[in-house]
């Protein structure tokens, strides 16, 4: 998910994979039925890539990875309410 934060733009799960070859992915399929499961639970949302239906309506499968801001938002806030959030902005240990 670091990468997808990092990002300045929507990514491919292709280009997604390629940042995560080195952090350990397994493999391309592995990495497009995580980006599925964290779609499906909210936490990325796709978006159209800009160029690949430029004035055409047609259905493209070309589409880009962000994490989802407002999920992060709801997050952040139910760790602050719960205590759970140090002075670095990270979850503290249980």
């Amino acid at each position: 998910m670091r990468i997808l934060g990092e990002a300045k733009e929507p990514l491919t799960s292709d280009q997604v994979w390629q940042a995560a070859q080195a952090e350990g992915l397994p493999s391309k399929r592995f990495t497009k039925k995580m980006l599925q499961q964290l779609k499906d639970a909210g936490w990325v949302i796709t978006k159209p890539l800009p160029g690949h239906a430029a004035g055409k309506k047609q259905h493209t499968r070309n589409f880009g990875y962000r994490l989802n801001k407002v999920q992060q938002q709801r997050r952040q806030s139910r760790l602050e309410a719960r205590g759970e959030v140090g002075s670095s902005g990270a979850a503290a240990a249980p």
